[in-house]
């Protein structure tokens, strides 16, 4: 969103509302979580965990099932605490959060979220 037209809820919860009075129920609406990769960081700092780990997490470069635990944690922890504009349009729409999907989103800003973004279903 160019953030002169505004913040995300302003600028885009009028098409939200558009495009769920047009959708069948059960449509899902999926959240990128820009930032997510820098919130890790703070997490990883905090913990005192191996920044190696969350550097490869975070450019969606993970090998281990443990890695993935942890990452998915991280993805929880942000849409949990509001830090993703998308995810909180969505909610407070009446979205549902349903999961996360790693190494999904390929915009020109993926590298800020692993590649990850959220999924919310609407009835």
């Amino acid at each position: 969103v160019n953030r002169t037209l505004g913040d995300c809820a302003n600028v885009c919860g009028k098409l939200l509302d558009a495009a769920l009075s047009d959708a069948r129920p059960g449509v899902q609406a999926w959240a990128t979580l820009h930032g997510l990769s820098d919130h890790a960081l703070k997490v990883q700092n905090k913990q005192g965990d191996d920044e190696s780990t969350i550097q490869a997490i975070a450019r969606n470069q993970v090998d281990s099932l443990q890695d993935k635990d942890g990452w998915e944690e991280v993805c929880l922890d942000f849409v949990e605490q509001g830090l993703s504009q998308e995810a909180n349009l969505y909610r407070d729409n009446g979205g549902v959060f349903s999961h996360i999907e790693h190494g999904v989103d390929t915009s020109e800003y993926a590298d800020t979220c692993g590649g990850s973004m959220a999924v919310f279903r609407f009835s």
